[in-house]
């Protein structure tokens, strides 16, 4: 146990190394630039990273005292995001429905991707009826990104998806696989579920924009802030519009 605290240590610490050396050659080389030219970093708040003792931001001010730690915002936009949907309190009253969708959402991919029969059968049946697949994506614990792209394939899939778990239920000798083909048939008819995909494909395309918006290198402190609050008044509207 000790030998390996030690040796993901030392990784640490070299990946450190690397990265501070590389960084103090992009902005020597490429920007012709040093240290006192860096007003900020920013990154998410992993303690390799944002750590007051040995993280990035610490190694940084040490190049250079005056330097900033600012928290990524579009790590913050998926750290409120997963706190909105995924209430770990056991006394939480909040309706679970878009917990449940996203399980379900991951079930699917689940079940579909971890055979390579099973993935035929939904490109053969696709064919079958001439509709052109999205590739199904799991759900990322972070990156929110994946969670609008899985939402988005599972609604243009859905009626591929439900033909070819009927198939797999029908052709499946193995009693297990089928019960799970059924439960998640089911699900998919299920009207929260339905519900689930109409009501969070735009919200997340809106946030899924916002979100690529804040990773882009052109990026700045006032435009984060007024793209934060622009996606704030856009869920807002959506949500009191009575259409």
């Amino acid at each position: 146990m000790l030998l390996t605290q030690h040796f993901v240590f030392h990784v640490v610490a070299l990946k450190l190394r690397l990265f501070l050396t590389f960084f103090k050659k992009y902005l020597r080389i490429l920007m012709g630039k040093d240290w006192h030219s860096v007003l900020s970093v920013c990154f998410d708040d992993a303690s390799t990273m944002a750590g007051k003792i040995g993280g990035v931001q610490t190694k940084c001010k040490e190049q250079y005292s005056s330097i900033k730690y600012v928290h990524c915002y579009a790590h913050c936009l998926n750290l409120a995001l997963v706190d909105s949907v995924c209430d770990k309190s056991k006394n939480s009253n909040r309706n679970k429905l878009v917990f449940n969708f996203f399980g379900t959402i991951q079930f699917i991919y689940n079940f579909i991707e971890s055979s390579a029969m099973r993935h035929a059968i939904l490109e053969k049946i696709s064919k079958d009826v001439g509709i052109k697949l999205l590739t199904l994506k799991s759900c990322s614990i972070t990156r929110w990104v994946c969670r609008a792209e899985a939402v988005k394939s599972v609604l243009n899939n859905y009626e591929v998806l439900l033909l070819a778990i009927e198939e797999i239920c029908e052709s499946s000798s193995v009693l297990e696989m089928c019960a799970k083909g059924m439960g998640l048939k089911y699900q998919l008819k299920n009207f929260d579920f339905i519900f689930g995909l109409y009501l969070l494909n735009p919200i997340l395309n809106s946030i899924l924009k916002t979100s690529s918006l804040l990773q882009s290198p052109n990026m700045d402190l006032v435009l984060a802030i007024n793209s934060v609050q622009s996606l704030v008044q856009n869920l807002e509207a959506m949500r009191n519009n009575d259409l």
